[in-house]
């Protein structure tokens, strides 16, 4: 994996205006989805009540919450396979222990997944991510992003510009290729 250094990048001074401006408005809608995952892998049933779903799911990663623990939740349209639900919890912290708690569905026979709510562009530059030769892991957590290396090593960005100096090719291809920058 590439050292974290500060790259040049070879671009006219309003396209990297463009790019920081376009990373803000990105970070502005990540914040708006600080309290919200998504769940995967879920059956539907014809008259499933998705507040009882989540409930559920919570229960199976060991959190007990209620109904009026969840703002709203949602169904949302997916073009492979099942489609997965969209969570707003009232409280953060409701969030941060299901997702502190994800794994124990490693531990069963369950084929459902938690992630964060991630924006358009965060899971294309995840995604981006993950494709690198020595890449073992991406945590994308709120603005946060994380990698480990194969090695075990661990670099941290508090934010999407850090990657943009990091790696500028990988930030600009997901900008152009997937959102008409």
């Amino acid at each position: 994996m590439a050292e974290l250094k500060a790259t040049t990048f070879d671009a006219k001074p309003d396209d990297t205006s463009k790019l920081f401006s376009l990373l803000q408005s990105d970070a502005n809608e990540q914040y708006g989805r600080r309290d919200n995952i998504r769940i995967f892998g879920l059956d539907e049933a014809k008259d499933e009540n998705p507040y009882d779903v989540v409930v559920h799911v919570a229960k199976l990663v060991g959190v007990n919450i209620k109904k009026t623990d969840i703002s709203v939740c949602h169904r949302l349209p997916s073009r492979r396979g099942k489609k997965p639900l969209i969570v707003k919890f009232v409280r953060r912290e409701t969030k941060f222990e299901i997702m502190r708690n994800k794994k124990k569905l490693k531990e069963g026979e369950h084929q459902i997944y938690i992630n964060d709510d991630l924006t358009p562009l965060r899971s294309k530059i995840s995604a981006k991510l993950r494709e690198i030769e020595d890449m073992k892991t991406v945590v994308m957590q709120n603005e946060k992003i994380t990698l480990y290396d194969i090695q075990g090593k661990k670099t941290v960005f508090n934010n999407l510009a850090e990657v943009y100096k990091w790696n500028p090719a990988l930030v600009m291809s997901s900008c152009k290729e997937n959102l008409n920058f």
